[in-house]
């Protein structure tokens, strides 16, 4: 794929996420929050608010794992990765918390959730050509 090509995924990308976004404030941002169901969720599972949000994205991330395993990927992997991730969190929880790594800063944030975003659009690309290389092989 090319530059240019990539860039047209980038773009549109940014666009239907400012879009869907958009209609999801309408749609469920109460007193001119969109982060109020969040909120309600924690209070209801008794939770933080981010650990609500990575609960209901854990559906979205397991759809696309799905999706990726449907077409061939060995789900093997994602089974390791998981298990690697709940391990890590809970030896990191049993330790003391100023030991949990460093402190959240606007820098990280930017970086890790750019990469998680970047990564995703990255895949959008790779999937795009992949249909589309079996799309046009069909006919």
């Amino acid at each position: 794929m090319n530059s240019v090509e990539f860039n047209k995924i980038v773009k549109r990308r940014c666009e239907l996420i400012e879009t869907v976004l958009s209609k999801k404030e309408e749609e469920y941002a109460t007193d001119n929050n969109r982060l109020h169901n969040f909120y309600v969720a924690a209070e209801l599972l008794d939770c933080t608010p981010p650990e609500a949000l990575m609960g209901m994205m854990s559906k979205h991330v397991y759809s696309v794992i799905d999706m990726l395993v449907a077409n061939g990927i060995d789900p093997s992997l994602f089974e390791m990765l998981i298990k690697d991730i709940f391990r890590d969190s809970k030896e990191l929880s049993n330790k003391e918390s100023s030991k949990k790594g460093k402190a959240l800063t606007f820098e990280h944030l930017d970086e890790k959730i750019g990469d998680t975003i970047n990564y995703l659009i990255l895949l959008e690309g790779m999937l795009r050509k992949y249909i589309q290389y079996n799309t046009s092989s069909e006919e």
